[in-house]
């Protein structure tokens, strides 16, 4: 597995050399991804279709679907991308499959809690799954909870690499950031929030709780990650 992940995070180095900046406009909307029939899958390949699931739910998106993307896909310069599923009542309970593929240059600037590629990710009662996309040269900040895929994950996340910077920004009483998710989840109910097998190489950073892959685990949740050489992690509670 840990060949795996390394040989993602070369594809996806790779990828963002060869990626040219600016290389696609999204619309302010964007546009729905195509749905493959044969396969069941919501295919993504340009950043119009990355952009028409951010925020809340629409038509040609549903919070359950199975996404996958088939292509690397340049957000640089791409403004206003709002987490998706950034409600928590109506958080993401499908499937995202970056098939070995990069996104390069997301910036979400999101001043409220649950920012990230995602927001909320699965639920106690409903599993989700974000696997194996490379999620490079990223800039998230939020309020709460925040971390480069999910702001809480309450889903599985395997074999993803993320490079950037992740920042919680000092606007509440829980300032948690991860650099794959700000919050790692365990409830009452069957499913456990898990984080297997990611690379991590971005500067992570909160007033209190920061972490290289979770900012914090609330109520226990599942950490097995392969690689974490996170540059600088500043805490004002590591500090005291």
């Amino acid at each position: 597995m840990k060949k795996r992940i390394l040989s993602l995070a070369l594809s996806a180095a790779m990828a963002l050399t060869m990626l040219p900046t600016g290389a696609f406009a999204a619309s302010d909307k964007g546009k729905p991804p195509v749905y493959n029939k044969a396969t069941g899958c919501y295919e993504i390949s340009t950043p119009d279709q990355l952009l028409y699931l951010s925020g809340s739910w629409r038509d040609g998106a549903p919070r359950d679907g199975h996404y996958v993307l088939t292509a690397d896909i340049d957000m640089t310069g791409v403004k206003g991308f709002k987490p998706i599923a950034s409600k928590k009542d109506q958080g993401f309970t499908g499937t995202f499959d970056g098939q070995f593929h990069a996104i390069k240059g997301l910036r979400v600037e999101y001043e409220k809690k649950y920012a990230g590629l995602f927001g909320y990710v699965g639920n106690q009662d409903d599993q989700a799954y974000i696997k194996d996309v490379a999620l490079l040269d990223c800039y998230v900040t939020g309020q709460q909870n925040v971390g480069a895929l999910a702001g809480v994950n309450y889903g599985t996340i395997t074999g993803c690499v993320v490079t950037g910077e992740v920042k919680c920004l000092d606007l509440s009483n829980s300032h948690t950031a991860g650099g794959i998710c700000g919050k790692l989840k365990e409830g009452e109910g069957p499913i456990v929030g898990h984080v297997e097998d990611c690379y991590v190489n971005a500067d992570v950073s909160a007033p209190y709780d920061a972490g290289g892959v979770a900012g914090i685990q609330d109520g226990g949740g599942y950490l097995h990650a392969a690689l974490q050489p996170v540059r600088s992690i500043p805490s004002q509670r590591a500090a005291r």
